[in-house]
């Protein structure tokens, strides 16, 4: 801070001199003038680009066992691997791998970790069958311990050797498709929850058969992340110095620091062009305004009285400038709630929406009420309204979530609920039950209008609000080739039937259950079934027209990424073109960030760009991934630049909870 200092007073004495006819000016060179201007008004993200912000695959070779007959023998090219980490936890491979009563199965496990992870935290675990396995289902199978890893085919390194223009010889160390095993990054194991559904926003009559189905599944938050993956703040090439560095991460320490823990840094200086920059936990739930907000850091303070602030106070109160002065007014630290509150007050919506948003990021409550409001009015702010919500862990908050479960426009209610669970996921008001551990159960909002809702992300989940889930007899319902639900006319009961295969052949087990969805749903559960039985009989009873309420799926919100929110506040004062934006991304397309950086003065002022995607004509599995990394493909490779990538919307403010 010493040079940040010395540029203070240096300035300082220059403007006195100025000011004194009676003193002798001391020339000096444009340039130099140039560089001090530029040093006291600069910012972390005019030092630095952002890296480290894509997500790791990991994967492994692994074991389901618990399978009730359905299993086989491990045979192929992945036994050799599985056989030595069997070894290795001193186990016999042969007794697992070989088993008469095919209680086991061989697998391919893969996850995900996303940018910004921390030791500890959970992420979901997708498991498929080797493409020689004969194995006829993993229902009711759990995933022993394994251990994921980073993994690249040996030729794939080599080429970018050649193209990094290194030298590797004329003949490779290892054959081209020798499998290269990384660091170990994600242990996992626990129950796995198997099958899958279309893909689609609205659901269809026609069902995935669900015997096939019970071939992939997921083990949902069965991986613990081993390492942290912290942001990489890289220096610009002509400010990499480790005084800079330095300065970097005492303002970023300075600015997010971590109540009551000292050790634990936000921002640590590794080598004189690197910062580590980890997220604090007030941003925890949407890592994309961090490093928005972040590099909006000035490196010299901004005191009470100082110009800068007086300006971003002024940009506040216009509705062209609001969403990045608030932004720049969060970044200079809890100091600016007070301008912020007074935000609130506007009769812009542009402008109640910065102040309440950045206030709940600086820990304040004071613009809960307008975030709920403005969630109502605005698609395009839902999002980032229900976000911010869900980041203030604090009863006002709470209660405006579970009001807004209750609103007739399913997307925020949904969302409410999206936003309401990632703050408590044991609040009361959630009723939720892990049925068998196979899928979640909620009943919420009692006095809304009735709605089912089911996820194909995230997490296997139900979702029951109001008084939905009436079944009206007589109905027969066949679930695979396992379940029947049935029920006469005038009865009061159902009966829920599951043909169990057992050691001395199939039999009969029946239970009686009240007829409607959540009551169904449990006795299926008890019985054994999993989520591909929970979405068709939801899907079937619905088609059979006996199902009295509405049914709807993946009904989370979308939003427009901050930067271009800013952009469209230039011309768009009512918010009618970003409400139409968003509305055409939650209709099926996808609005995604551009960067990490405010527009500025220069910058056109255009419509968030939203691409019409290709058809998808084949069914999506609920568990995301369709191919494990170390198959085979046989269909032509897409490359990055045709995929944008998957984010959540914890780690993207362009979607709600995303993924």
């Amino acid at each position: 801070m010493k040079r940040a200092a010395l540029l203070s007073l240096g300035v300082f004495a220059a403007l006195g001199a100025g000011c004194t006819g009676s003193q002798k000016q001391t020339a000096r060179p444009q340039a130099a003038d140039d560089v001090a201007e530029r040093n006291i008004h600069a910012t972390v993200g005019q030092k630095t680009t952002v890296s480290n912000t894509e997500p790791i695959q990991v994967s492994a070779v692994g074991l389901v066992y618990g399978l009730s007959g359905t299993g086989s023998a491990a045979a192929g090219e992945w036994r050799p691997m599985l056989e030595r980490d069997l070894r290795k936890k001193k186990l016999t491979p042969k007794q697992f791998l070989d088993d008469p009563n095919n209680t086991c199965s061989m697998v391919l496990v893969t996850a995900t970790i996303p940018a910004g992870a921390k030791k500890g935290d959970t992420v979901d675990i997708d498991v498929v069958l080797p493409r020689a396995s004969k194995t006829t289902s993993l229902k009711g199978g759990i995933l022993f311990e394994a251990d994921l890893a980073t993994s690249e085919l040996s030729g794939a390194v080599r080429q970018r050797m050649i193209e990094a223009g290194m030298d590797v010889g004329a003949n490779p160390a290892v054959s081209t498709d020798t499998l290269l095993v990384g660091k170990t990054l994600v242990r996992a194991e626990g129950p796995l929850v198997a099958g899958v559904m279309e893909n689609t926003a609205k659901l269809k009559a026609t069902v995935v058969d669900t015997a096939s189905a019970a071939t992939a599944g997921r083990v949902w938050g069965g991986g613990r992340v081993l390492e942290d993956r912290p942001y990489f703040y890289l220096l610009n090439e002509k400010d990499a110095n480790p005084r800079t560095a330095m300065e970097v991460a005492a303002r970023l320490n300075a600015t997010f620091l971590l109540a009551g823990d000292a050790k634990n840094k936000v921002a640590n200086a590794v080598r004189g062009d690197v910062v580590l920059v980890n997220v604090p936990p007030s941003y925890k739930l949407n890592h994309e305004r961090f490093l928005i907000v972040s590099r909006q850091v000035p490196l010299i303070p901004a005191g009470p009285d100082s110009l800068l602030r007086k300006k971003l106070e002024q940009e506040l109160l216009d509705p062209e400038t609001a969403v990045a002065a608030a932004i720049k007014l969060e970044a200079l630290g809890a100091e600016s709630t007070r301008a912020l509150q007074t935000g609130l007050q506007s009769p812009s919506p542009w402008v109640r929406f910065a102040s309440a948003e950045a206030l709940a990021y600086l820990g304040s409550t004071s613009g809960a009420a307008d975030l709920a409001k403005l969630a109502e009015q605005h698609p395009a702010l839902r999002s980032h309204c229900l976000t911010a919500l869900a980041s203030l862990d604090d009863g006002v908050s709470t209660d405006r979530l579970v009001e807004l479960m209750k609103h007739p426009d399913l997307n925020l209610r949904y969302g409410a609920f999206l936003a309401l669970r990632s703050l408590n996921e044991r609040h009361p008001e959630l009723h939720g039950t892990n049925v068998k551990k196979a899928f979640w159960l909620h009943e919420v909002a009692p006095d809304s209008t009735p709605v089912v809702h089911l996820s194909s992300r995230q997490r296997a989940e139900v979702v029951l609000f109001g008084h939905s889930g009436t079944l009206v007899p007589p109905f027969s319902i066949p679930l695979g080739h396992e379940f029947v639900v049935s029920a006469k006319a005038g009865d009061e009961k159902a009966t829920v039937t599951h043909l169990a295969e057992g050691k001395d052949g199939a039999r009969e087990v029946s239970v009686k259950a009240a007829t409607n969805l959540r009551a169904v749903l449990q006795a299926i559960g008890e019985l054994g079934g999993g989520y591909s039985e929970a979405v068709e009989l939801v899907r079937k009873t619905e088609a059979a027209k006996v199902l009295t309420s509405a049914v709807a799926v993946d009904s989370t919100p979308r939003g427009i990424p901050i930067p271009q929110l800013a952009r469209l506040a230039k011309s768009d004062s009512n918010l009618e073109r970003a409400n139409i934006e968003v509305t055409r991304a939650t209709t099926g397309n996808e609005l995604v960030p551009t960067g990490y950086d405010l527009p500025t003065d220069a910058d056109t002022v255009r419509a968030a760009p939203v691409e019409e995607p290709a058809l998808n004509r084949s069914p999506g599995r609920i568990f995301g991934g369709k191919k494990h990394p170390l198959e085979a493909d046989d269909e032509t490779p897409t490359t990055k630049a045709d995929t944008p990538p998957e984010h959540d919307l914890a780690r993207n403010p362009g979607r709600l909870f995303g993924k």
